[in-house]
């Protein structure tokens, strides 16, 4: 699978380098559908048990202030510790938490913080996740991923959480053109350094409650044609625990999950907390 990914990433630097210098692209190779079980390629393994697999690139969108990156947070511990994420198993794995908004001390506090609440070896987070802090460090996705691949060797990382996405966007989050040139550019460092990448983005204005799950991210709705997976935290934490929350996969395959099954536990808590607040 590895030499798969280098391939591809290969390709696309030639491409990329043939497009700068003005030069014929190379052909497009295409290769016959298998039609023996045999001869099938073996699938990626899974980083999010029956919910994605490496080199998928799952979209956590939400409300403003609903607890995103402490859900991103929830899963990178997951990921580093090989423990569980909205109730299902992940694949224990090196992670890289891309932080383009929250001033370093306050995000290492929530680290250690929901470390601590989730009660999981705070030795092999610490092993197992890095941080990468770069508020108001860059403001282009391409620039971005040029640099993550010239920092890292493929393989490094299992997971990379870019949070919040908004920071690095081309263009108009309406304009369908630069949303996937946003996503070309995911999947270029996906395919770079052998990844799967984990992303958040905030929900549109007004009411969502008629809107399918996909449809909720602002902007355009190309993410929701390239994006593996949605996740919808809820406005506030504090409701009924009675309220059904919804993760939306590829679109056609839903799961409905009481929010008592969810891990926002620790986004409750916090919220309950004025110094975690100041925070």
């Amino acid at each position: 699978m590895k030499d798969e990914y280098m391939a591809m990433a290969e390709m696309l630097i030639a491409k990329r380098e043939c497009e700068e210098a003005g030069k014929k692209l190379p052909p497009i190779r295409a290769e016959r559908a298998i039609t023996e079980s045999n001869d099938l390629p073996s699938l990626p393994p899974e980083i999010i048990e029956g919910i994605i697999r490496k080199g998928g690139k799952p979209l956590v969108a939400g409300a403003s202030k609903a607890g995103k990156s402490y859900l991103l947070i929830e899963l990178a511990i997951a990921v580093a510790t090989g423990g569980w994420w909205l109730d299902f198993r992940c694949a224990k794995g090196r992670v890289l938490y891309v932080n383009l908004e929250i001033q370093k001390p306050q995000f290492m506090h929530r680290v250690y913080n929901v470390a601590k609440a989730v009660g999981v070896s705070r030795t092999t987070v610490h092993e197992n996740m890095m941080v990468a802090n770069l508020r108001g460090k860059y403001s282009d996705i391409t620039s971005l991923v040029d640099d993550l691949i010239n920092s890292y060797e493929p393989g490094v990382f299992d997971l990379v959480i870019i949070d919040p996405a908004y920071k690095v966007q081309p263009g108009s989050e309406n304009d369908a053109n630069a949303i996937t040139r946003f996503c070309a550019e995911l999947d270029r460092l996906v395919e770079a350094i052998d990844c799967t990448i984990a992303y958040s983005h905030h929900h549109s204005k007004g009411s969502q409650g008629g809107k399918n799950a996909q449809d909720r991210a602002s902007g355009s709705g190309v993410r929701a044609s390239i994006g593996r997976s949605f996740s919808n935290p809820p406005m506030t934490p504090g409701l009924s625990t009675s309220m059904l929350y919804t993760i939306c996969l590829d679109k056609w395959k839903m799961l409905i999950l009481n929010q008592s099954s969810l891990c926002f536990l620790t986004a409750r808590l916090f919220r309950s907390n004025t110094e975690t607040l100041k925070m």
